[in-house]
C-alpha cells in the first residue's frame, strides 16, 4: 500500500478554500438559473406538485451557496485567523 506524505495543516486549509472558492461560481450560476425559471410563463401552467419540488431544489441551492460563502466568515472569526487541528473537517 502506498503511502501519501503528510500535508500540513496550514496547506489543507488553504486547499479547502481554494476548493470553495472555484464551486462557489457555479452554484451561484445555477441558483440565477432555477430563479429564472419562476419568472417564466410555463412555470406558471405546471403542477403543484413539479412547483413544489422546484422550490425546495432552490431552498436547497440557496443553503448551499449560504454555506459556501459562510466558510469565508466563519473560520477567520471563530479561530482569529489562526490554524487550528480543531477546525471542523
Amino acid at each position: 500500500m502506498r503511502r501519501h506524505p503528510e500535508v500540513d495543516l496550514h496547506t489543507k486549509i488553504e486547499q479547502m478554500l481554494t476548493e470553495a472558492r472555484v464551486i462557489l461560481p457555479g452554484a451561484q450560476a445555477m441558483l440565477g438559473f432555477q430563479l429564472i425559471v419562476t419568472m417564466s410563463h410555463a412555470f406558471s401552467e405546471m403542477p403543484a406538485g413539479a412547483k413544489f419540488a422546484h422550490f425546495a431544489a432552490l431552498g436547497a441551492m440557496i443553503l448551499t451557496v449560504v454555506l459556501l460563502i459562510g466558510i469565508w466568515y466563519v473560520w477567520p472569526l471563530s479561530l482569529r485567523g489562526k490554524h487550528s487541528r480543531h477546525m471542523p473537517r
